[in-house]
């Protein structure tokens, strides 16, 4: 049996009011947030849930499509397996929800979820989700239009964010790892992680 797959932007709950929003697959109709924090308190974990969606800064326009497909030059966090959701703070590395893509002539599958700063956690059960690739596809595509529809309010925010912390004395912004710029990323040496200093 397939899943239905969406994408929306929804607002990151962990950062300032009017924080631009990130990518949220929603499976048949419910939001992956919601799905992993229930599975996750029902197992009694704590912390449970606390997840947000990818802001969309970490990527190139094109480059979404890639790594949803698990084929991303900068697969996070090594090939084949992406990052799903981050923290609900924006920056994904600090509380990242995995999973293996497996694509195939007509199916997407996410299995193998997992939990970086938590390895102990066993999320048999969690899925698998398999996807019709055509489907798949053309939810990723209408995610890729949208963000390319917004990206001009996201890059103002990034830099309205940047010149306030800074402003204040602040050095360390949070924003390199939570949203670096697309040419940043261009830049970056491909054997590393984006965010990596």
């Amino acid at each position: 049996m397939t899943s239905v797959l969406t994408m929306k932007l929804l607002e990151l709950t962990g950062l300032l009011p009017g924080s631009p929003p990130g990518i949220v697959p929603f499976i048949d109709g419910r939001s992956l947030i919601d799905l992993v924090a229930e599975f996750e308190s029902s197992k009694q974990w704590s912390p449970a849930g606390d997840y947000g969606g990818l802001l969309p800064e970490r990527f190139e326009r094109d480059d979404v499509f890639s790594y949803y497909l698990g084929s991303h030059r900068f697969e996070w966090p090594r090939p084949e397996v992406v990052w799903l959701l981050g923290c609900s703070c924006g920056i994904v590395e600090c509380w990242p929800l995995e999973a293996r893509v497996t694509v195939d002539d007509d199916r997407v599958t996410w299995s193998n979820f997992a939990q970086e700063w938590e390895p102990d956690r066993d999320y048999t059960g969690f899925g698998p989700f398999v996807f019709d690739r055509a489907q798949y596809e053309a939810a990723v595509h209408a995610v890729v239009e949208e963000v390319a529809q917004n990206k001009e309010i996201w890059d103002e925010w990034v830099r309205n964010f940047v010149a306030t912390r800074t402003a204040k004395g602040e050095t360390e912004t949070g924003v390199e790892d939570a949203v670096p710029a697309a040419e940043g990323i261009a830049q970056q040496d491909p054997d590393r992680l984006p965010s990596e200093g």
